[in-house]
Parts: C-alpha cells; structure tokens; sequence
C-alpha cells in the first residue's frame, strides 16, 4: 500500500498519493497546483496516477487536478453535490467501479467549512486512517466500525 502525504506549507494544506504499488496504480487527493512532485513520485515508484480525487472546492484551495489530469490522462472525481463546470467523475461512481477499491474502503459526506465534503476511510497495511479535509488520523478497529 502506498500512502505519502505531500503537504503545502504556504497554505497549511496537505494532499496525498495513495494506491497499491503491487497494481501499479494511485491516486492524488486534493493535489496543490504545482503537479511536478506528484509526476515525480509516481516515475520514482513506477505506478500510474489513474485518479485525482477532490474533497472540496473552493478559494481557499487552489487546486491542481486540470494540471494533473491533462498530464496523465487521470479521471478527476469530486462530491457528486459538488457540481464544478470543469470535466470530472461522481466520487461514488470511483469506488463502484474501478481498482481504486483496492485502497479507499468508502466515502462519505462530513461537515466542512464549505459542503459538500467527504471522508475517506483508507485501509493500509499498517492500519486504517480517516482521511478528511487536510489531515489523516490513525484509527482503532471500534473507530472504523463506528464509521461504517
């Protein structure tokens, strides 16, 4: 399992790169507009960013999913509430239907500063984490049951 955060400190953001190294494949959440790192990482560790995935919208997150998505060909997934003029997939239909249920158990809707928003509970070897917003905590087995 791949897990890297990446973080933006200017802005006190973070976003990650998440998948499963044995099918080659990951996943960028809420990528920062400067996509070089991510490019990088993912030549370095020989896999394929397949999918961007973006838990908000808005000012304050200046994203680089267009970037990203014309570089690799990647499918840009959001909050099907999220409704952004710009080409992208319902974030449901990504855990439906693709390889990403390899790493992204499910998503769910949560409070936020500006909905809609999701967290994702991320299953890895070395345990589950609760991704939302900008930040990913550890959690026991009782946490991840009381989130399903």
């Amino acid at each position: 399992m791949i897990f890297r955060q990446i973080t933006q400190d200017d802005l006190g953001c973070a976003s990650y790169l998440v998948g499963d190294e044995h099918a080659g494949v990951v996943a960028v959440v809420d990528p920062k507009l400067e996509i070089d790192e991510y490019l990088s990482l993912a030549r370095y560790m020989g896999v394929s960013i397949e999918h961007i995935l973006e838990t908000h919208n808005h000012a304050d997150h200046v994203s680089g999913h267009g970037r990203l998505a014309a570089a690799t060909g990647a499918a840009i997934h959001v909050h099907r509430e999220a409704a952004p003029s710009y080409d992208h997939e319902p974030f449901d239909e990504l855990l439906r239907e693709t390889d990403a249920e390899r790493f992204v158990e499910r998503a769910t809707e949560s409070l936020g500063p500006q909905p809609p928003n999701f967290e994702a509970i991320v299953e890895l070897n070395r345990g589950p984490l609760v991704r939302d917003e900008s930040e990913a905590h550890p959690l026991t087995p009782s946490q991840v049951e009381q989130k399903r």
